[in-house]
């Protein structure tokens, strides 16, 4: 039997988790206030692959409901959350998938989201309002495709790295951003470095992109003699 590589995932009566370092230091700073702590409920996800340990928490948010929003790297087979079973990446070629998962207030599943292409690495979540916003490299370059589940493809022309999508929070896809655009240069040197959204929903995105990149869907390009921030 095939052992589960487990992404901890776990709420506490007082409040916010961050994954599991996070619940090391609730545990330490209530200690004082509180003789013990009383598990609300606690879940695993990723994958039943034991042979590549890809499977990797990154971020972790929740929204005014008590919804929450798992944001990580997972095997690209024999996907799970909890005691739901996640269709496999795609079919794509890459192992490593990002996945985006959530739980309702009470820890049961509610829908799940699998990013796949050349090589992927997730970054960032937030959520504002009824949107779920995030950040990290999916990498795409001729021949190549990037798939935000069943939801979007991209073209598969030209090389491209960076990324920032939107879903609302019943997991309906809104949009994806992907600001670069270079033939002959290789994804990773496009590097998302942070996000954020305001309360109106305008996103501003921090990257590093070489001179001369093209911004994408638009006439803007950066000069050929401009740095890379």
């Amino acid at each position: 039997m095939k052992k589960r590589i487990k992404l901890p995932f776990a709420k506490f009566p007082f409040g916010g988790f961050r994954g599991l370092i996070a619940l090391s230091a609730i545990l330490l700073l209530q200690s004082s206030a509180a003789s013990a702590q009383t598990w609300q409920w606690a879940t695993a996800a990723g994958s039943k692959n034991i042979n590549n340990k890809a499977d990797r928490p990154v971020d972790l948010a929740t929204d005014a409901n008590g919804n929450s929003y798992l944001l990580s790297k997972v095997h690209s087979k024999e996907i799970y959350v909890g005691s739901s079973s996640i269709p496999d990446g795609q079919g794509l070629s890459t192992s490593v998938m990002t996945m985006l998962s959530s739980l309702d207030k009470n820890g049961n599943y509610r829908w799940s989201k699998i990013i796949g292409a050349a090589a992927t690495d997730p970054k960032e979540i937030k959520i504002v309002k009824d949107k779920v916003y995030m950040m990290g490299i999916v990498g795409t370059s001729p021949g190549y495709k990037a798939n935000y589940d069943k939801d979007y493809t991209t073209p598969s022309d030209y090389y491209s790295g960076q990324s920032l999508a939107c879903y609302d929070t019943s997991g309906n896809f809104k949009w994806v951003v992907r600001p670069d655009s270079v033939i002959g240069i290789e994804p990773n040197i496009y590097l998302p470095i942070s996000f954020d959204v305001d309360d109106v929903g305008n996103s501003y995105m921090l990257v590093t992109m070489p001179p001369g990149s093209k911004i994408m869907g638009s006439s803007m390009s950066i000069p050929s003699t401009a740095p890379f921030i």
